[in-house]
């Protein structure tokens, strides 16, 4: 005697699709606030002073769904002089670099934060 079973008939990718979408929706928004508090911190640990302030209000921070889960992560200058900030003077003045590197390891340590409690909803 033979027995079949089928996966398919637990609906099990269903579900799982499900969880992914949910996750990535969860994703875009941890990145987006994590986004909000790297522009913030770029503004205020500028390493140069401000004369018209354009340079500071100009700085961004965005985060931009290029879907199938890829996010990018993006630092930016809004000023045509930004790169003379980042690159002249050995870096005397950059600011998006080391915010990358500490921004990087904080989005590193939230995600992986947030697929533990994924992870952990699915087993209960």
């Amino acid at each position: 005697m033979i027995a079949k079973f089928n996966t398919t008939d637990f609906f099990l990718d269903k579900r799982l699709a499900v969880i992914e979408e949910r996750f990535k929706k969860a994703c875009e928004i941890k990145l987006k606030q994590i986004s909000t508090q790297s522009e913030n911190y770029m503004k205020s640990n500028r390493p140069w002073t401000d004369r018209t302030g354009d340079a500071k209000r100009e700085l961004y921070s965005t985060v931009r769904n290029e879907g199938g889960g890829l996010f990018k992560f993006i630092l930016g200058h809004g000023v045509p002089y930004g790169t003379y900030l980042e690159y002249r003077n050995n870096g005397q003045f950059e600011i998006l670099a080391p915010t990358q590197r500490l921004y990087t390891t904080i989005i590193d340590k939230e995600l992986t934060e947030l697929a533990l409690t994924v992870l952990k909803s699915i087993k209960k």
